[in-house]
């Protein structure tokens, strides 16, 4: 998928002690949606970086809209260690090595039950997480729904340009 178009998607959050707090800038494939669950990012502490405000301690919840209507919900964790994966993944591939801005990645997909990996149906999970050392943070994205095998490597394709400084 090289050369393949994205758009980007600025996460920030508006916290009236702190400011805007960006968490990243998301990079999707082109005609795939970001939309708002209705409930606010969540910022703990932040980082600053030649001026900007980075997220070091935070969390949020989206909606991702795929090209074809379908929705998925993506959750980002924000942590100034590597937050883990969802409790009681259930791999069912191997992992991934990637790289994301520079940074080394690992993609691992499998089913997990949303509720402390323990209640609920098991749903499909795509998850993705790495280490920023120039902002000093560690990032989680976890993808909880169905991703056709298409969609999934232009998922990760566009993963590689996600902003996270």
């Amino acid at each position: 998928m090289e050369g393949a178009r994205v758009s980007e998607h600025l996460i920030a959050a508006n916290n009236l002690i702190l400011g805007t707090v960006n968490f990243l800038v998301l990079t999707l494939p082109e005609g795939w949606g970001l939309m708002d669950p209705g409930s606010p990012p969540e910022v703990e502490a932040r980082v600053l970086l030649d001026g900007v405000s980075w997220t070091r301690d935070g969390r949020a919840a989206y909606l991702l809209r795929l090209d074809d209507g379908r929705v998925a919900h993506l959750d980002l964790r924000v942590a100034s260690a590597l937050p883990p994966p969802p409790p009681g993944l259930q791999p069912e591939r191997p992992a991934v090595e990637l790289a994301v801005n520079g940074h080394p990645a690992r993609l691992e997909s499998g089913r997990a039950r949303p509720v402390l990996g323990r209640f609920g149906r098991a749903r499909p999970v795509l998850t993705l997480g790495f280490a920023c050392p120039v902002t000093g943070r560690g990032l989680r994205l976890t993808l909880w729904g169905e991703l056709r095998a298409e969609e999934r490597s232009q998922l990760v394709a566009s993963l590689a340009a996600l902003g996270c400084h």
